[in-house]
């Protein structure tokens, strides 16, 4: 369990890291302030990413360096100034949720298909006509290349049975940080949540397509 909830907190501060990094890059501002849903800049640029290292060589061989790099940048980027994220409660909620996943068990698919996909990714460069010898490895999506990128292992522990838990962890800071407000915007941001992670979910299956 302490794997999980140091790994899930170091790829997130990493996340973050690299989302410092792309808004700094796109905007060219004097300082870039980073905030909490500032979160999705390190999301969509390790994807990208994982899918354009993943043309030329397997993903296993760049986990160590990317999360490295990615907590050099969140470390310079602390000591400028340029969180406006209170990461103590961060560890908090990271602490506890990946307490739950920890003792979860895998759906019916995983097994099947879903650990198989982050597997090859892993230990393999994209394979095209892959799904020929296998339909279900056609099923791959750029979230799974994320997992496959982001998949820390040592010995027997691998990432990516919790890294979910580093998306929820984003939601419920981001719910917490605003508990000042009344039901009627809590609702809001549920339904803003729940249809931007069903547009983004589609948006990445016609990427990966």
């Amino acid at each position: 369990m302490i794997y999980a909830i140091v790994s899930n907190y170091l790829i997130l501060i990493s996340i973050f890291g690299y989302s410092l990094f792309f808004k700094s890059k796109l905007y060219r501002t004097n300082k870039t302030i980073i905030s909490n849903l500032d979160f999705l800049y390190g999301i969509f640029f390790l994807l990208f990413l994982s899918i354009f290292l993943n043309f030329f060589s397997p993903l296993m061989y760049f986990t160590i360096p990317i999360i490295c790099v990615g907590v050099f940048l969140f470390l310079k980027g602390l000591r400028f100034k340029n969180f406006k994220i209170n990461f103590f409660n961060y560890f908090i909620i990271i602490f506890l949720i990946s307490f739950i996943a920890f003792y979860g068990r895998d759906n019916v698919d995983s097994p099947m298909y879903h650990l198989q996909i982050i597997k090859w990714l892993s230990l393999h460069k994209i394979t095209f006509g892959i799904a020929n010898l296998e339909i279900r490895l056609g099923f791959s999506s750029s979230w799974h290349s994320l997992l496959s990128l982001l998949n820390l292992t040592i010995g027997s522990f691998s990432a990516k049975y919790y890294l979910s838990a580093v998306i929820f962890s984003v939601i419920i800071y981001e719910v917490i940080k605003k508990k000042r407000l009344n039901l009627v915007f809590y609702s809001y941001i549920f339904f803003f949540v729940i249809y931007f992670c069903s547009v983004i979910y589609i948006l990445l299956i016609m990427v990966s397509s």
